[in-house]
C-alpha cells in the first residue's frame, strides 16, 4: 500500500535544500505544498521509489519528481523552476 508523506516528514537535509532553492528564487516556502506518495517496496527487493509532488498554492501550478535511491527531487525542481513551470 502506498503512503503520503509531507515536506515535514522528509529528511531534513531534503527540507533544508528545498527551503535553500525557494530562498535562492526569492519564494516564501508557505506558498508550496509538497508531498510524496511512496510505493510499496518491490517484491523482488530492490530499492523503494516515490513520487514528490510540489503544488504552488498561489497559482496552482505544479510539478512532479521522482525521488528515491539516488535521486535528486530537488535539484530536478531548481530545473523546473528555471524552465518557469510554476510562474
Amino acid at each position: 500500500m502506498a503512503r503520503s508523506r509531507k515536506l515535514s516528514e522528509f529528511p531534513k537535509d531534503e527540507q533544508d535544500d528545498f527551503k535553500a532553492t525557494l530562498l535562492r528564487w526569492r519564494l516564501d516556502d508557505t506558498d508550496f505544498e509538497v508531498t510524496a506518495l511512496e510505493q510499496d517496496p518491490p517484491v523482488s527487493g530492490g530499492p523503494i521509489e516515490s513520487t514528490v509532488t510540489v503544488v504552488r498554492r498561489s497559482n496552482g501550478a505544479s510539478g512532479h519528481f521522482r525521488a528515491g535511491h539516488v535521486s535528486h527531487w530537488v535539484i530536478d525542481f531548481e530545473h523546473a523552476m528555471r524552465a518557469r513551470i510554476f510562474g
